[in-house]
């Protein structure tokens, strides 16, 4: 069995054996884990097959969603190896410690054991592995908003796969690069990425890598307000997911689509989508899409006034998000909780909330998202009678936006500027006719529509 975490799990020889009895997947790895542990469990004196067996578990716990068992399996593993100083098995086996405390959503302890899984294939050389452990730890920097260290090792993996000619592997980094870009901010720049990863995995007919990359487009169009090609791109996506049986892939792009109704303000129908979104998630205990989720129902909730529904929806989301280290999703909140604070008279809270949001997306660097929190900090201004402190913040925030080709934001913040022109005596014309520009190239976002 290929030990490299990137290998495919349906190619794995103990899916293939139970797989032609008939089995389902999720069966064939259930019966794999109780023929292994009876193995164990007959007290095998043979270390090394003693560890292959204990190894297989750890992935079969893994692949099973048993975590803690997982961690139990590989720790034992490791405890094993320590006696021998294997170091490559010792760096793979460290490696997929790494991969359980990612899906646990433990990113911290999921970094430090890829970095150390990195330091140990350097120490035999090992290329390779090297690779894997700054991809994974590219995508763990991601999660926890340290785009810059992201860029950095996912760049590095990058010049190692395509020295090496792994087509494969250079289409899986491309995309993920596109990920960070993404949450970064620099949404042309992604898309740079996202199309040569699509144009890898079309020639490779990779169909699961090409979802996923095809689903990160549909994002990225859609944070720039092109909801057209952000329809086509995601319900392609569903479609590879579909075909592929992969229930996994079809969740994350019904939330994509649930996103895309909220933003066309379609809201009766996107309530309906993420409340089968927060259901699908809680059964696979997906932490991660549950808080996404409920964020997201919230921000429905506050654009139909609800404030309280949406704040216990958002204090929710906010718990899980600090539980799983997603800083990102936090400056999300926290910036929506400021603006709810805002509205319901409570602007110390407000205040509060929107400076913690934008310290975040600071430290993260996302100039993207920062021009998003001035535009609500402009609003607080507005609210605080503070009009040219405001037009300030809405200016920066029009700035931003068009460097990122997001019409979306360019008319919301564009629309505050040609109200608060007209309240403090400033011509308001240049407002007008650029929120009629706008317009004409995207009718369907009306300002009682927007933020």
């Amino acid at each position: 069995m290929n030990n490299r975490p990137g290998y495919s799990l349906r190619n794995s020889q103990l899916f293939r054996y139970y797989r032609t009895r008939a089995l389902t997947f999720d069966d064939a790895w259930t019966t794999g884990e109780q023929k292994y542990s009876e193995l164990l469990q007959e007290g095998i004196k043979d270390q090394s097959l003693r560890f292959k067996i204990t190894q297989e578990l750890g992935m079969v716990c893994y692949v099973l969603d048993k975590l803690e068992k997982a961690i139990h399996y590989y720790q034992d593993c490791l405890d094993m190896l320590t006696e021998n100083q294997d170091k490559n098995q010792l760096a793979w086996t460290t490696h997929k410690l790494a991969d359980v405390y990612a899906k646990q959503g433990k990113i911290e302890l999921a970094i430090q054991n890829y970095e150390k899984s990195r330091t140990l294939f350097s120490s035999v050389k090992d290329h390779y592995g090297v690779a894997w452990s700054l991809q994974r730890a590219g995508e763990a920097y991601r999660i926890k908003g340290q785009y810059q260290r992201s860029e950095t090792a996912l760049l590095e993996a990058l010049n190692v796969w395509q020295t090496s000619q792994m087509d494969e592997n250079i289409g899986t980094v491309l995309s993920t690069i596109g990920d960070v870009y993404r949450y970064w901010g620099m949404l042309e720049k992604a898309l740079t990425y996202y199309h040569q990863g699509r144009d890898i995995y079309q020639k490779q007919e990779n169909r699961f890598g090409l979802g996923w990359c095809l689903h990160g487009m549909g994002e990225t169009y859609r944070m720039q307000g092109a909801f057209s090609q952000a329809e086509n791109f995601t319900m392609e996506s569903k479609e590879h997911f579909k075909q592929m049986d992969y229930t996994y892939g079809i969740y994350w792009n019904m939330y994509a689509l649930a996103e895309l109704s909220r933003m066309k303000g379609q809201y009766d129908k996107s309530i309906e989508a993420f409340k089968h979104c927060i259901d699908t998630f809680q059964n696979i205990q997906d932490e991660y899409g549950i808080s996404w989720s409920l964020h997201a129902m919230g921000e429905i909730y506050h654009s139909l006034n609800k404030l309280d529904e949406a704040l216990q929806l958002d204090q929710q989301s906010l718990a899980i998000a600090v539980k799983t280290e997603d800083s990102h999703l936090e400056g999300r909140i926290l910036r929506n909780l400021g603006e709810i604070y805002r509205k319901i008279g409570n602007t110390d809270l407000a205040k509060k909330s929107i400076g913690k949001s934008l310290d975040l997306f600071s430290e993260q660097g996302s100039r993207y998202q920062i021009g998003i929190c001035k535009y609500y900090l402009g609003k607080y201004m507005e609210s605080e009678s503070e009009l040219e402190e405001a037009q300030k913040l809405y200016l920066s925030s029009l700035d931003e936006a068009m460097r990122q080709n997001d019409v979306y934001h360019q008319l919301a913040a564009v629309n505050r500027l040609h109200i608060i022109s007209r309240s403090i005596g400033l011509k308001s014309h240049d407002f007008t006719v650029r929120m009629l520009e706008l317009l004409s190239v995207r009718p369907d976002l009306l300002p009682a529509k927007l933020l």
